[in-house]
């Protein structure tokens, strides 16, 4: 039915606490714990790491298209009819290919996110893209090309536009991987506004013992 919204088809591996809101995904899909969705999200074979925080209407791995088949309408390259919406379809699995001496692997084209990446509302991020650790995806950026770590971008295609911390005190994040620890440790006073105390404080429950490893639990969505 024209204008029906295709159900998830896939698998997604979820850290809790995680929210998707209104994601749809296909493909093998993970979300680290911490991150959310505020509204709706589709994406396709992509990895979301943790403290991720997504826009409404982003689409991350959208798909292409063969350029040099036959055709370029998903019958030609897609045998499920997922991708166009007609897997139930018996006129389009009647001219849908059936094999191909260069299959096409979807899994190439995987998206991997990094752990504390802020997407703005609708961007849009293409296929085999890697997001560093900590980076900026401006609202309405459409990223084409790998995104350093700490580095904000925006535009159409998104270009880098500047680091969002001093390079001493991203390295240094970077270095100890803050996203892998209970921050729960700190206790009752926490302070994240400053990042030198927030790397001192953490180097410091590193060395004396009481910050352990984040343990989330895990949950799969079909």
């Amino acid at each position: 039915m024209l204008g029906r919204k295709r159900p998830p088809t896939g698998r997604l591996v979820a850290e809790i606490p995680f929210v998707i809101g209104g994601t749809r995904f296909s493909g093998d899909c993970a979300i680290g714990m911490f991150s959310y969705v505020n509204g709706s999200l589709d994406m396709s074979w992509t990895t979301i790491g943790r403290y991720c925080s997504i826009g409404e209407e982003v689409i991350i791995n959208p798909g292409n298209h063969p350029l040099n088949w036959v055709s370029t309408h998903p019958f030609a390259s897609d045998p499920s009819g997922v991708s166009a919406g007609m897997s139930d379809s018996p006129d389009y699995h009647a001219i849908a290919l059936t094999h191909a001496e260069g299959p096409r692997d979807m899994r190439a084209d995987r998206v991997t996110i990094g752990h504390d990446v802020w997407i703005g509302t609708r961007a849009m991020i293409l296929g085999g893209v890697t997001i560093g650790h900590g980076a900026v995806v401006a609202a309405g950026a459409v990223v084409t090309k790998d995104v350093e770590p700490y580095s904000i971008v925006g535009g159409v295609p998104a270009r880098h536009l500047r680091h969002r911390l001093p390079q001493e005190q991203y390295d240094e994040l970077l270095r100890l991987a803050w996203w892998d620890w209970d921050l729960a440790a700190f206790g009752p006073i926490r302070d994240y506004s400053l990042v030198p105390a927030f790397i001192e404080r953490l180097k410091a429950g590193m060395a004396d013992g009481s910050l352990r490893r984040a343990a989330p639990k895990i949950k799969i969505i079909r």
